[in-house]
């Protein structure tokens, strides 16, 4: 007998609709379908063309949109730089304003890449930069020294305040560009054309200063301290000669600056000097063609702006390396080896004298700005002369009282540093190396501890830093047999200054021995 025939399947999408589902292929394929045929995401309707549109206004836009784009590239590369016109509105209607500004800032990086900071390399690498670049990080010490080779870094003169005029006036013909673009965006609304301007202006230095700072001379901050160093030396002299005084007499010396006196509680830490009423100006002494060279570098550098660790800062950088350089070249002429006269006075008057002007022509300081880098320099001042008095505090102490004024002088540089540390360390190390030795006779020992007690007394009168300092020479003393001789000595001689050693404190008191009572001689 002839077998029954199978029952055909049904194809799989009609299969998925008689199920009553959405579930099958057939379905999920088709609903990508449009009714026009062609695919769309899903879960978006299909695009519909706009029937009060005219058909191929689209094309006309985008041909409006790309004519007005080849004419504002034609406008930015012409001759005339900066000739824009209607089709920069155009381009901001169709939505790419954003576009123009990006391509106007790029075209800006590449021409500085390109043209301008190879022109100051150049410049500066004629002038001798890149012979001399390894010494340029201290090129405001070398140029500020007495007796060097002047000769090395005269370039500087002439090539720093021409190479920074031609880089800022690069950057002003841009922005001049920048202003006639946010102009042409928006030619019917002054307050958007105002905004433009104002971010474009900003963007476009912040780009300009970013490319100076990166691809700029390496050396740029050293040259202009080289230049700064020389326009203060320069100035520095021809101010002392305008007062009759040569180069190395010292002006600033007083007489009062020997006498002594503790005017701590007269003068708190916290209070400010007084502004001195008068000194002459960099234009009084050097006159206006020499004052406007010098402050040309500070405000060209910020036209190139750059912000933060930009090219603006660049100028004061170099300025603060010469002005601290020139201070502690001060300090050692002043106050090296020098113990019997305070150096602290005559230099707080050379700041308000010469540094202090320098820098209010070099910047433009205001009476705010002048008030902050006075503060900077104190302070730069006070570090220097503290420090030098800290290395020679045992010469100091050795030539106590003579050396009172050197006393008083780091006393005052205590008040307003944090150098406390570095003084017992020293002092200590000084002591241990010069003094605690086998050779060293008991007696100079014990004589030098007499002094250090003065000496300290008079800088520190709390006794801390005498506390810290005397516990190894005590512990030293302490091991030689011959101490409580020498004391014993010391006393029935009746020398001077034996009274300072009885008339210690407790705990800083020759408390000397073997370690078995004996140590109660002294006291004896």
């Amino acid at each position: 007998q002839p077998r029954p025939r199978k029952k055909e399947k049904a194809p799989r999408a009609l299969e998925g609709s008689r199920r009553g589902g959405s579930h099958g292929r057939g379905d999920r394929r088709t609903s990508r379908v449009s009714s026009s045929g062609r695919g769309h995401p899903p879960g978006r309707p299909p695009f519909k063309p706009d029937p009060r549109q005219p058909r191929g206004s689209s094309i006309v836009m985008a041909a409006d949109a790309v004519a007005s784009w080849k004419a504002y590239v034609a406008a930015a590369a012409a001759a005339d730089r900066g000739g824009y016109g209607d089709e920069c509105a155009l381009l901001v209607r169709r939505g790419l304003g954003d576009v123009v500004v990006a391509h106007f800032l790029e075209s800006a990086e590449r021409e500085f890449a390109a043209v301008h900071l190879p022109r100051l390399k150049a410049l500066l690498e004629n002038h001798g930069a890149a012979s001399i670049s390894r010494t340029l990080s201290t090129a405001a010490e070398k140029v500020g020294n007495a007796g060097d080779d002047e000769n090395e870094w005269s370039w500087v003169d002439e090539a720093v305040p021409r190479g920074v005029a031609e880089l800022a006036a690069a950057v002003d013909e841009r922005r001049t560009r920048a202003a006639r673009l946010a102009a042409a965006m928006h030619p019917s609304d002054p307050d958007s054309r105002a905004d433009a301007a104002r971010a474009l202006d900003r963007s476009l230095c912040a780009a300009v200063g970013a490319a100076t700072t990166t691809l700029g001379p390496r050396e740029m901050t050293g040259v202009c301290a080289a230049y700064y160093a020389r326009a203060l030396k320069e100035f520095s002299r021809r101010a002392r000669r305008a007062r009759g005084l040569g180069d190395d007499d010292d002006s600033e010396e007083d007489e009062d600056d020997r006498v002594v006196i503790n005017d701590d509680a007269l003068e708190p830490i916290g209070r400010r000097r007084p502004m001195p009423a008068w000194h002459p100006s960099c234009e009084d002494v050097m006159g206006t063609r020499w004052s406007r060279t010098l402050a040309s570098v500070a405000s060209g550098l910020r036209a190139v702006g750059g912000g933060e660790r930009g090219a603006s800062d660049v100028a004061e950088a170099a300025l603060h390396r010469a002005l601290e350089t020139a201070a502690r070249t001060r300090v050692r002429d002043a106050a090296a080896d020098d113990f019997e006269k305070k150096a602290l006075p005559s230099l707080l008057r050379w700041l308000d004298a010469t540094p202090l002007q320098f820098a209010r022509c070099a910047l433009g300081l205001d009476e705010a700005g002048t008030a902050e880098w006075r503060g900077r320099l104190e302070y730069a001042i006070y570090e220097r002369l503290g420090s030098l008095r800290i290395d020679e505090f045992f010469n100091v102490i050795v030539e106590f009282p003579d050396s009172l004024p050197a006393v008083d002088d780091l006393r005052r540089c205590l008040r307003r540093t944090t150098l406390h540390d570095r003084l017992t360390s020293s002092l200590r190390g000084a002591l241990q190396r010069r003094l605690l030795i086998p050779g060293a006779p008991t007696s100079d020992i014990i004589e030098q501890y007499r002094l250090t007690i003065r000496a300290l007394r008079a800088l520190d009168p709390s006794g801390v830093v005498l506390s810290v300092v005397s516990a190894p020479l005590k512990e030293y003393l302490r091991e030689r047999k011959d101490t409580i001789r020498c004391v014993v000595t010391m006393l029935m001689g009746a020398r001077d200054g034996a009274d300072e050693l009885l008339g210690a404190d407790e705990d800083d008191a020759m408390d000397v021995g073997d370690g078995d009572g004996s140590g109660s001689a002294a006291a004896a």
